[in-house]
């Protein structure tokens, strides 16, 4: 049996939006807290992955969640861990 892997990546800095996230630094644990108190996420980042997207209502880690799941959901049942 193989081993099935999805890799989620993003992409560097871009802009001038992204130079500011990038200055904001500090840690977090807000949105990770039920992982441990090792867990601790780069506050720039964590701002751009839980901020609320205009017109949808979700913030893009919900997107990335949904759309997750929608690919583990088309995945045999016997490929399914």
């Amino acid at each position: 049996r193989s081993i099935k892997r999805i890799t989620v990546a993003f992409r560097g800095t871009v802009g001038g939006s992204d130079f500011l996230a990038d200055a904001n630094f500090n840690h977090n644990q807000d949105h990770f807290k039920d992982l441990g108190k090792d867990v601790k996420v780069h506050s720039g980042f964590s701002g751009y992955l839980f901020k609320r997207i205009k017109g949808e209502g979700r913030n893009r880690y919900d997107r990335i969640v949904a759309a997750l799941r929608s690919i583990y959901n088309k995945l045999p049942e016997g490929d399914r861990d």
